[in-house]
């Protein structure tokens, strides 16, 4: 705690951001006189410089390692549960552009051989995810025929 004392007069001086060669000379002469003082004022014994730099480096991060914010597991259950972790929309965001969804075109077929009423019909109980898109609602999802075929032939038995 000692240390702590001492060091709140030399703070602003060596804890200054600016790398500029005044500035490194400056905190070089803090980092001596704060040794100095250190050491007049110690019951422990004479510490060095670098010791006191690196235990006043130990005050500051709590004497701890860098520890990430997720685990394994966090991954895992986001890996599981992809739906619930997406972002949502914002096209004011600066990070927008990397959620953005890709909207498929489709076009219409003129020679197909069931009516669109048969079409919605069958996949009006599929219709599951429309997602608002700057004031319209379109499929995030491409209408595939294969996934409505086996519908429409339930239909008509």
């Amino acid at each position: 705690m000692l240390l702590i004392e001492v060091a709140k007069e030399f703070v602003a001086t060596i804890d200054n951001k600016k790398t500029d060669g005044t500035t490194v000379e400056a905190k070089k002469q803090a980092w001596m006189a704060l040794t100095n003082k250190y050491n007049a004022l110690s019951e422990t014994g004479i510490r060095t410089e670098k010791q006191l730099h690196a235990l006043s480096e130990l005050y500051k991060t709590g004497g701890r390692t860098f520890c990430p914010k997720t685990t394994a597991a966090d991954k895992k259950v986001v890996a599981l549960l992809p739906p619930q972790f997406k972002p949502l929309s914002n096209d004011i965001d600066s990070s927008a552009p990397y959620y953005t969804i890709d909207i498929v075109e489709t076009q219409q077929l003129n020679d197909t051989q069931y009516s669109s009423r048969e079409v919605l019909g069958a996949k009006e109980d599929s219709v599951h995810q429309l997602q608002q898109v700057k004031g319209s609602k379109r499929r995030t999802s491409p209408l595939l025929v294969s996934d409505i075929t086996p519908k429409i032939k339930n239909l008509f038995n």
